[in-house]
């Protein structure tokens, strides 16, 4: 299962070169991957770890960012994803831009870990 999220930058995602900010592509790259880890487990999730996250190229105002989302991995109460973001504007094609991977834990109502979303299964 991939999910898609994209997003627009806009001035106020801007660095002082004019660049998308890296902390705003990060928070991007995290809500995307929420999104799906989400969608999977149902129940709520809060990231763990984060990879080294790799900028591979700027990102510039107008342009539209595309984040890929897949499951890399499980732990009983765990969920890996893959998020591998690209940009696109009228003039290109979709090139990688930035890439990483992000942890995440499935919550019980009472904010404790819980594999009820997974049966307690583990595989990688």
């Amino acid at each position: 299962m991939k999910s898609i999220t994209k997003q627009m930058v806009m001035h106020e995602h801007l660095n002082r070169r004019g660049d998308l900010f890296g902390g705003q592509m990060m928070s991007w790259m995290d809500i995307a991957a929420a999104i799906h880890a989400f969608e999977i487990t149902n129940m709520s999730c809060v990231t763990v770890a984060v990879d080294r996250i790799e900028f591979l190229l700027p990102v510039n105002l107008g342009d539209l960012v595309i984040f890929h989302v897949t499951e890399k991995m499980r732990g009983v109460t765990s969920i890996t994803m893959d998020v591998v973001a690209y940009k696109s504007n009228l003039e290109e094609k979709m090139v990688e831009v930035a890439r990483s991977n992000f942890k995440f834990v499935a919550l019980d109502e009472d904010g404790i870990p819980s594999s009820e979303w997974n049966n307690g299964n583990k595989y990688q």
